[in-house]
């Protein structure tokens, strides 16, 4: 019988230098984040989500914000000063908002030429002549294609000089065909009794939760979605009662990452959960759906806004 060497089984394994775009700089600066592998890319998680999945009227901005709003170019130059900087005044019809760069390039000043539309994310700031946005994301609005606005929350990565975050979703996207398609598997890190305790867990939960009528949709995984109807009021109602009345504590998932009507309840059960925690959890959530299907969660939100 012929054997593979580890050598050859290696060469199969996509690397780094596999994915389009990644040259000895870009892999340089990748390992300087610990980022040795594909896989290692895969586990450089967002350390927040911004919501580009709205245009927000200029008008109605405030400083503090952080939105996403869409005009045309009525005046770029670039002002000489202790600094130079690179100033854009955009605008929607409901208002006006100044764009300020301290690092461009001369070439920017005339892709933002008068009458350039133009997809703006950043901060909101109180300038001296109104508000402003330092240093926001952009993007030209040029043809029908660049039209449509994100359908999900956008990641932001850690990152360091010259990795942006547009590149960060280009390798992480195809960090993610490759595994999607068979090409990479990932290597198992958990002990095999721990992950054998872990999916016991697991099981005992989901299928208890299941039995009392709650819906899980189609999970694979030990992260446990609860799905249930509501809002952000009635999603807030819950999260309080679990963690106030119950002792249990859950991320809570709203529109837009999932469709309006809906709540995501997402527990993350360990190999560290004994069985009196499962059996609590199980409990807990089928008198929790039990309030929310009689209304009280909505009750106490009325309740609160009368007095």
């Amino acid at each position: 019988m012929q054997t593979v060497s580890a050598e050859v089984i290696r060469q199969t394994i996509p690397t780094l230098r596999d994915l389009q775009g990644v040259g000895p700089k870009l892999e340089a600066s990748l390992g300087q984040l610990g980022i040795q592998s594909v896989q290692d890319l895969l586990f450089h998680l967002p350390f927040r989500y911004e919501d580009r999945t709205r245009i927000h009227p200029i008008g109605g901005l405030y400083p503090g914000a952080q939105v996403q709003v869409e005009g045309r170019v009525e005046h770029a130059a670039i002002v000489r000063a202790r600094r130079s900087m690179l100033v854009v005044v955009l605008a929607d019809g409901s208002g006006r908002i100044t764009l300020r760069f301290f690092h461009f390039r001369a070439a920017q000043k005339q892709q933002l030429s008068k009458g350039t539309r133009l997809r703006c994310y950043g901060e909101v700031r109180a300038g001296f002549q109104g508000l402003e946005m330092i240093h926001p994301s952009y993007k030209r609005i040029l043809s029908e294609l660049d039209e449509a606005v994100s359908d999900r929350l956008t990641p932001v990565y850690p990152s360091v000089e010259g990795i942006g975050q547009a590149k960060w979703l280009k390798l992480t996207d195809q960090a993610l065909t490759l595994l999607d398609s068979g090409a990479l598997e990932l290597e198992e890190l958990l002990p095999p009794e721990l992950r054998e305790k872990l999916w016991t867990v697991v099981r005992t939960l989901q299928k208890g939760l299941k039995e009392n009528w709650l819906d899980l949709g189609n999970t694979e995984s030990p992260v446990t979605p609860v799905f249930l109807k509501g809002g952000l009021p009635e999603a807030t109602g819950i999260t309080m009662d679990l963690r106030e009345n119950y002792g249990i504590f859950c991320s809570i998932v709203i529109y837009p990452v999932v469709p309006k009507g809906v709540i995501m309840l997402r527990l993350i059960p360990t190999a560290d959960h004994s069985r009196e925690d499962v059996e609590r959890t199980i409990s807990a959530f089928s008198e929790v759906k039990k309030k929310l299907d009689a209304g009280k969660y909505s009750k106490e939100i009325k309740t609160q806004v009368v007095d």
